[in-house]
């Protein structure tokens, strides 16, 4: 079977083309070796009004001029239809809301092609400095003081979601957006508001495989419900933390603590079949994360390890803040209810409490 060539499209030859209500499509954004998505969805910078944007258009041709059988092209050009739809309505949804620490899009239309009145669907979003790779990686001035700062502005994202009955399930560095040194969460193409409506309800993995929880990775028995998706981003929140301080997200700590052939993508083991010696590895990694911390403030590196320790725990029934773990020996984890057990009110007061801390150590 050919490789489509996606050059070929009219969709990635769209430079200078006008959009309706004013837009123009200038520079093509090559993709690099490290960045994710659709494999046929390609991306541009739109002006309007004298300022730039981030454009998405989805590249219909590859499945109307595809080599795959009709049928086959047919079911993944619907499939890839309806994500489209789902990703500009619950991206409008978040932005008419006012989740303001969500990069949502400003505006979503379908225009066609020049050459041969191609369909194009494609999104147009506020256009970021970068992902907060990029930041990390070129920026002279990133202190621990800019990481909690741009943690607590991604949790107080992720609550505005939840708040909406919106679960992100796919953070992730890249998913992360810097604009003038503030911090977005971005990329909602897999977040999910209504099960019913979801288009990836029936697949795997809804998220990215490298970063999966472990009750998702190796298919446990909890259900396609809220729970497993407040569980998803407090894994994935926890994750973001080790890449801001030990530069790989957790799977890539936890993954190496045990056998190859037990990788969730190697193996037929369940997760409740694997879960003892995942524990034991997290504990293997929090103790190679006490002997390398280095934030020159003993008491603060310990709460951060706690709060690693919590929502990274590979046991989904005890992952969440380290205070909820103390009031549930207390109160009895029955009385505590979802929103308070899983919610990020305390995360967020946590990176609250390190940011300031940091601030004012910097300042003295």
């Amino acid at each position: 079977m050919k490789v489509y060539d996606q050059e070929n499209s009219p969709a990635a030859r769209m430079t200078n083309q006008s959009l309706p209500n004013g837009w123009i499509v200038k520079d093509r954004i090559k993709k690099d070796s490290s960045q994710t998505g659709s494999a046929y969805s390609i991306c541009y910078y739109a002006e309007k009004d004298g300022k730039s944007y981030f454009l998405k258009v989805y590249d219909l041709n590859a499945y109307l001029k595809g080599d795959e059988a009709p049928e086959r092209r047919v079911k993944e050009m619907t499939r890839m239809l309806n994500q489209y739809d789902h990703e500009k309505n619950i991206s409008q949804f978040c932005r008419e809301r006012g989740a303001s620490n969500v990069a949502c899009i400003i505006e979503a239309n379908v225009t066609e092609s020049d050459e041969d009145r191609t369909p194009i669907p494609y999104l147009i979003f506020e256009r970021a400095d970068g992902d907060v790779r990029k930041f990390l990686e070129t920026s002279e001035n990133v202190d621990t003081v800019w990481k909690f700062k741009s943690l607590h502005e991604v949790a107080v994202g992720l609550q505005q979601l939840h708040m909406l009955k919106v679960y992100h399930q796919d953070i992730k560095p890249s998913n992360i957006l810097t604009f003038n040194g503030d911090s977005k969460l971005g990329d909602l193409g897999r977040a999910v508001k209504d099960l019913s409506l979801c288009p990836f309800f029936d697949d795997v993995y809804w998220g990215d495989k490298t970063y999966l929880a472990p009750e998702v990775a190796y298919s446990s028995e909890i259900g396609k419900d809220e729970r497993r998706m407040l569980l998803t981003d407090l894994y994935l929140l926890g994750s973001l933390i080790t890449y801001y301080f030990f530069y790989l997200p957790y799977n890539g700590f936890i993954y190496k603590k045990i056998p190859a052939n037990h990788h969730y993508l190697k193996t037929a083991l369940t997760y409740s079949e694997i879960l003892e010696e995942l524990k034991e590895a997290h504990s293997s990694v929090i103790e190679q994360f006490q002997r390398t911390i280095n934030l020159h403030d003993k008491y603060a590196e310990e709460k951060l390890i706690q709060l690693i320790d919590a929502l990274c725990n590979p046991d989904f029934n005890h992952r969440h803040h380290p205070s909820i773990l103390l009031a549930s020996t207390i109160n009895g984890e029955s009385n505590i209810s979802i929103g308070v057990r899983y919610g990020l009110e305390k995360v967020i007061s946590s990176f609250d409490w390190f940011h300031k801390r940091f601030l004012y150590n910097l300042k003295k």
